[in-house]
């Protein structure tokens, strides 16, 4: 409903066709929102690529498919359900009965406010500790390459690094918050001194 025509819709639709969903050299790794090897793998052999193609878009609509399931990790992020009956209420007051989750920490012994990426005050009542059962997805190493990623929507006076070789670069610009760089330099342990905003 946003577009005024076909032809406009069709243009932005073969623009974001043109964006790649993630990206690698032989430096840095970028994505989205999840860096996932394995799901990164899905996409690389279901596109042939790391673009979007019209059969992509409509077979990852389809729930329950290892395509739904790597297209909703990798552009949304790693989720996990809280324990039965526990819910927050998020920004947009809708109530939710999963998190999404650090994926580049070891959940193991945390609760799950301290696995989960905001830390607003909605988050305080989560407590419990993780079960193992929900912890056995892939935590991405300390010894992998760096990897920068945006779509959290991060709060804060000053951009920071959220592991040696992990870097958030959304800190809410399109809601009044900061626009945020690295500056790389191929680097394998990354400086807060290199961001830019």
């Amino acid at each position: 409903h946003s577009f005024e025509n076909d032809t406009f819709l069709n243009e932005s639709l073969e623009w974001f066709k043109q964006l790649p969903l993630y990206y690698e050299n032989d430096y840095i790794r970028v994505v989205h929102a999840c860096w996932e090897p394995e799901k990164i793998k899905v996409l690389e052999h279901q596109l042939g690529g790391n673009l979007l193609k019209q059969e992509f878009l409509e077979a990852s609509a389809t729930e329950g498919t290892d395509l739904y399931e790597a297209v909703d990790i990798v552009l949304k992020g790693r989720e996990i359900p809280l324990p039965e009956g526990i819910t927050f209420t998020d920004k947009d007051d809708h109530k939710r009965d999963k998190i999404r989750v650090k994926w580049w920490e070891d959940p193991i012994g945390k609760s799950y406010q301290e696995v989960c990426i905001k830390t607003e005050e909605s988050y305080k009542h989560l407590t419990d500790l993780v079960p193992s059962e929900k912890a056995g997805y892939p935590i991405y190493g300390k010894n992998e390459k760096p990897v920068f990623f945006g779509h959290y929507w991060l709060e804060a006076d000053q951009p920071s690094i959220q592991q040696v070789n992990v870097c958030c670069l959304d800190y809410s610009v399109a809601k009044e918050g900061k626009l945020v760089a690295y500056r790389f330099d191929g680097e394998q342990e990354l400086d807060e001194k290199k961001f830019c905003w």
